[in-house]
């Protein structure tokens, strides 16, 4: 799956939707000393029980100050895949990225991934098929002024993978990184963005921050089983 793109918001509705998530910062988690700050529960973060009692507490306060965004975001997901779409509950909802400075990568260091945290969140057996062609989101609403994107380089998880298997070599997703070229995505506030997740990225470094620079944006994944695509967080 190639990174698809949905413009949504425009400049004013983004800076709205950031007042939302700022007037909510008593309920941000900390997830890290270098101001980096999630609001929601995050299945790559939050392990079993805690990302279900996480969700339980956060999941009712997003849908009543974020429902209108959510719908938007279903909606534009169920036109451009062309299959319904539902929020998984109990799971999380889609929920938000903070980013102050320091936080804000400046350089090349943020985690080399794919996203599989499908793989720690509670679905039904049935729902495994869905984790071969799964869907990760991002929209962005405000930006550092040096932009933002994601780094992205033409190898999926199936592919290293079968690296693996067949020359048994014990190497790093860096040390992959040696031998793929890479491509840069850039994000605008207010464009959703679509990929499998299943291709390698990063979130990409911008050159420099001012010290008020900010990065807020909403996060959310997708598995399709029983005939739509759940979302959650």
């Amino acid at each position: 799956m190639s990174i698809l793109t949905v413009a949504l918001f425009e400049a004013a509705e983004c800076a709205e939707l950031a007042s939302r998530v700022r007037a909510h910062e008593p309920h941000w988690t900390r997830r890290s000393t270098n101001e980096f700050f999630t609001l929601g529960a995050a299945s790559y973060m939050d392990d079993g029980p805690i990302y279900l009692e996480r969700a339980n507490t956060i999941n009712p306060l997003l849908e009543a100050g974020f429902g209108d965004l959510h719908e938007r975001i279903r909606t534009a997901l169920t036109e451009q895949l062309g299959a319904p779409c539902a929020f998984a509950a109990p799971f999380a909802l889609p929920g938000f990225h903070i980013w102050r400075v320091p936080g804000i990568p400046t350089r090349a260091e943020a985690s080399l991934h794919f996203d599989m945290q499908y793989e720690r969140v509670p679905f039904p057996e049935h729902a495994r098929s869905g984790f071969e062609k799964p869907i990760s989101f991002t929209l962005p609403l405000v930006l550092p002024r040096c932009g933002g994107g994601l780094t992205v380089w033409d190898v999926t998880v199936d592919q290293v993978n079968a690296f693996y298997r067949r020359t048994g070599y014990s190497v790093t997703l860096e040390d992959l990184r040696l031998l793929l070229t890479s491509r840069h995505h850039a994000y605008e506030p207010g464009t959703l963005v679509v990929h499998s997740g299943h291709m390698l990225h990063q979130i990409a470094p911008v050159p420099a921050v001012e010290p008020d620079d900010e990065r807020i944006s909403l996060q959310g994944h997708g598995i399709f089983y029983d005939g739509e695509w759940k979302l959650y967080w």
